[in-house]
């Protein structure tokens, strides 16, 4: 099936909409059932667990594995998700490719990272839009991800 009939069939809900498009971020509870999420962390263990050093970065406070997306059919549902494509399209406006996918663990009880930029703006605005898929819950003892509504701004291009 092409891609625009697929995307032509999905929504956000307005709810979603309306979060891209006032704080830059959305979430989307249940993306992946609890099915597919088991098989999905056993994946992801077992892919950081059998990197190859040249593919493992650590840094202060979180692990990364890059290379996520050649290391099982697993992953395939998480990079084709229809809710992920269509925030893509929604934001971007344009044709869009996935250009890396990592596996990123974050210490338990290390402290907050300084508010930062991950990709640095071009001449036409944001070119990157990046998806965090919670594997395990996400809480102040495993070293959860913040959310700063606001912080995060969606250029379009002009």
């Amino acid at each position: 099936m092409c891609l625009n009939a697929m995307m032509a069939a999905i929504e956000l809900s307005a709810g979603a909409y309306d979060e891209l498009d006032k704080t830059g971020f959305t979430v989307v509870p249940g993306a992946v059932p609890g099915e597919d999420l088991v098989s999905v962390a056993a994946a992801y263990d077992a892919s950081v667990e059998s990197a190859a050093p040249d593919d493992i970065r650590v840094g202060s406070s979180t692990t990364r594995v890059s290379g996520l997306i050649n290391r099982g059919p697993e992953f395939d549902a998480l990079y084709l998700h229809p809710l992920a494509l269509k925030a893509c399209s929604r934001i971007l406006e344009e044709p869009f490719k996935l250009s890396t996918m990592h596996a990123r663990t974050l210490r338990p009880k290390t402290g907050a990272q300084v508010l930062h930029v991950d990709y640095q703006r071009d001449r036409r605005g944001w070119t990157m839009i990046g998806f965090i898929y919670m594997v395990d819950p996400f809480r102040d003892d495993n070293g959860a991800t913040r959310f700063v509504p606001g912080a995060l701004v969606v250029y379009r291009a002009t």
